[in-house]
């Protein structure tokens, strides 16, 4: 089912709630000198920080944006399933309840919550192994309208 305004709506709203309870700290940079007495300021990254000449703050700055984003990443990602499971996808959990047994025989809590009681069922009934999940999120996007790069970044924000 297409879903690409309520993924673009989760996306601003979730980065503002998360920003507004966790705000941004700085990522470290480092200057390159140009021309004599010009220079330009850069950002480190995955490579850049790891040099021997990186000083430690920057290094520890670097970790501590790393665990903000990643925090940010599992909040998005979180709501991107959540949004896929139940705007993105159509099916009908079985009217008896023996997949509820079944989920309590082995030990599984089976939420009350009807919504949160269909999102288990998607992912403990229907995702049979992650590429399940991985398909049904193109299929998705692809009736969403999205294009495959946007597609692939968006995948990219998946919790793994």
């Amino acid at each position: 089912m297409p879903v690409a305004h309520v993924i673009e709506a989760i996306t601003n709203q979730t980065r503002e709630r998360y920003v507004e309870n966790n705000p941004e700290p700085p990522v470290p940079t480092f200057r390159i000198e140009g021309t004599p007495g010009s220079f330009v300021e850069v950002e480190y990254d995955e490579k850049t920080i790891l040099g021997d000449d990186v000083p430690q703050e920057a290094k520890d700055a670097w970790v501590k944006h790393q665990a903000w984003d990643a925090g940010l990443r599992n909040m998005f990602g979180t709501q991107l399933v959540r949004t896929l499971a139940t705007m993105g996808t159509k099916f009908e959990i079985p009217d008896d309840d023996e997949w509820i047994k079944d989920a309590a025989f082995v030990g599984l809590d089976v939420p009350e919550d009807a919504r949160e009681r269909r999102l288990f069922y998607f992912s403990n009934f229907i995702l049979g192994k992650p590429q399940d999940g991985y398909t049904i999120s193109q299929g998705v996007y692809a009736a969403s309208g999205f294009n495959e790069a946007l597609a692939v970044t968006t995948e990219d924000s998946f919790q793994s």
